[in-house]
């Protein structure tokens, strides 16, 4: 959360206005991050996208994209009145299950949508993470 307070994960997630952790849905389950996006237009602020994601200390399964898929299609009804366009979903891990990569892939060529993956290693020398995009 440090790092989005100081907008070190905007090359990667893409420009945030706001974030929040632990955002409870209405199925009882808690969202690991939320973030919202805003753009300027005319001195305006636009809301226009949001983004869920998904923390997993380990391998990232099916079980788990279900989860932020469920969450994606909460976010479209709750929020994006009905608008995919508007929800950016991401999963964090340190490894990704073949099935999982294999139906990003699948999203993006099928609905022209995916879930972004990211896996991440740690760096023990500066004690700090490396985030690195799984392209789908």
């Amino acid at each position: 959360m440090q790092s989005f307070a100081h907008g070190k994960l905007k090359e990667l997630i893409g420009d945030y206005d706001d974030f929040i952790n632990f955002v409870p849905t209405s199925f009882n389950k808690v969202m690991d991050i939320f973030l919202t996006h805003v753009t300027r237009i005319d001195s305006v602020d636009i809301l226009h996208k949001f983004t869920c994601m998904e923390l997993k200390t380990g391998t990232v399964v099916e079980e788990d994209l279900n989860q932020i898929i469920k969450y994606e299609n909460w976010l479209i009804r709750k929020l994006a009145d009905g608008d995919s366009e508007m929800i950016q979903s991401v999963l964090v891990g340190f490894d990704f299950d073949d099935r999982v990569v294999d139906y990003c892939k699948k999203r993006r060529s099928i609905d022209e949508k995916t879930v972004r993956l990211i896996r991440y290693r740690i760096n023990p020398e500066k004690n700090d993470l490396i985030l690195e995009e799984i392209l789908c």
